[in-house]
């Protein structure tokens, strides 16, 4: 009877619960570069083509940019990015950018911090 009446308990706590929206801090340097390649990030069809924000480390800076997510489209990689002071950092080999994190999805419109 105890068992039950700690259920009861547990499931009514969590019906009654709302989620609360929050709001996330975006870095304003993040916000910055989504508005900056806002008519680039973009989604057809989630987990087969979209172009979402990364960042990564370019020669000891960090870096902004746009990178299509797509296994069968054969895109070539991108050919610059961006710091947060918004210099335009041409990428001699895509290869050395390191540490590459996703941090803006174009297909839940969500920063991912």
């Amino acid at each position: 009877m105890r068992k039950i009446i700690i259920l009861l308990v547990a499931v009514a706590s969590l019906l009654g619960c709302k989620k609360s929206e929050e709001k996330v801090d975006t870095p304003g340097c993040v916000q910055e570069m989504v508005k900056r390649y806002e008519n680039e990030l973009k989604c057809t069809e989630q987990g087969s083509m979209e172009t979402n924000l990364y960042r990564g480390t370019y020669k000891n800076k960090q870096v902004y940019f746009a990178d299509t997510m797509c296994p069968v489209c054969n895109v070539p990689p991108p050919k610059h990015g961006y710091d947060c002071s918004g210099k335009k950092i041409e990428f001699s080999d895509f290869k050395d950018v390191t540490d590459i994190k996703e941090v803006y999805n174009s297909c839940t419109k969500k920063v991912i911090e």
